[in-house]
């Protein structure tokens, strides 16, 4: 699964143009609500002291070494997604980060947001006791949940997430850009599923490679229903992404040419 991301994320930088809740699942559902954040940020010196904050979620890898992405996805709809959408109007900025590799951290899955410090109590106690991430901890497939595990300094500061080696006018603008994939994202999950549950939740899932399901009644596999939704989203990822993001992406930028300097996965 591991090397499926990093295949689609490596195809996004070599291409030759720039580069651009919680319901049950046998009930239909609408499309989720705005989900964009207040980002008046700049000029908000009546509200609360904000700052980043970053939920983590860590996950085992296989006896081969690779992530299980599905989960990725559970916890994105099942777990952050409510207590975002119960949120959002005192969040500026937000965004979802996905990684895994061979090392101490492994495979995790985290939810970062710049809001006050009540708001993230609030936030984290939900997230917390939600009962989607309390069965998959019981299953083992997350093993750890880490309601800040963001540190160091000048976490208020909105830049601090970005990568320290851009410039940094582009540090300070690319939080509004991943906080509008990250919905972006999340809507696809979203639709996928409203797409699944009109017509197309008869086929067959096939084999689960979970350990374990994470529902007890097997014959309501939450598991299986988001191995659907997984591959739907990276259908459309692979089919249109050239044009819904690369293309658009690249007129935004006046359809100047990017620059490639390497091979990249990440």
């Amino acid at each position: 699964m591991q090397q499926k991301v990093n295949t689609v994320l490596s195809m996004v930088v070599l291409l030759s143009i720039s580069i651009m809740s919680g319901c049950a699942i046998n009930s239909p559902r609408e499309a989720p609500a705005n989900l964009m954040g207040r980002t008046n940020i700049e000029n908000s010196d009546q509200l609360p002291a904000r700052q980043w904050y970053q939920a983590c979620f860590r996950m085992p890898l296989n006896e081969n070494g690779e992530p299980d992405f599905t989960i990725d996805y559970i916890l994105a709809d099942k777990v952050v997604a409510p207590t975002l959408q119960r949120h959002v109007a005192r969040i500026s900025l937000w965004r979802f980060h996905r990684r895994s590799a061979r090392d101490v951290t492994g495979h995790q899955f985290s939810f970062l947001y710049y809001t006050d410090e009540d708001t993230h109590s609030e936030m984290a106690g939900e997230l917390q006791n939600n009962p989607f991430l309390r069965k998959l901890m019981e299953k083992e497939q997350v093993i750890r949940f880490i309601p800040q595990c963001r540190g160091g300094k000048n976490r208020q500061q909105i830049s601090s997430t970005s990568d320290p080696h851009w410039d940094p006018m582009l540090q300070k603008s690319w939080p509004y850009f991943i906080m509008g994939v990250s919905a972006s994202w999340l809507s696809l999950i979203h639709q996928a599923d409203i797409a699944i549950e009109g017509g197309e939740n008869n086929i067959e899932a096939g084999d689960s490679d979970s350990r374990t399901t994470i529902i007890n009644n097997e014959k309501s596999d939450l598991y299986a229903r988001y191995e659907q939704i997984e591959a739907k989203v990276t259908e459309i990822w692979q089919e249109e992404g050239q044009h819904a993001y690369l293309h658009h992406l690249n007129a935004l930028f006046g359809y100047e040419p990017l620059k490639i300097q390497k091979w990249l996965s990440f």
